[in-house]
């Protein structure tokens, strides 16, 4: 199951997606770019998406 979330990039505004990477464990990385991001913006991505969601419902 893929996640992601679009224009997620901090770098490009790209569409960032989850990978598997067997040696690291789990990745947000953009499709566009190649960021990958790190902790402190895989945090704030996940903080936006749930204040996003919190006021659309």
């Amino acid at each position: 199951m893929a996640r992601g979330c679009l224009r997620g990039c901090p770098r490009c505004g790209g569409d960032v997606f989850a990978e598997h990477d067997p040696f690291v464990g789990v990745l947000m990385s953009c499709l566009q770019c190649g960021h990958v991001l790190t902790d402190a913006e895989e945090r704030a991505l996940h903080a936006a998406a749930r204040a996003a969601s919190a006021s659309a419902a």
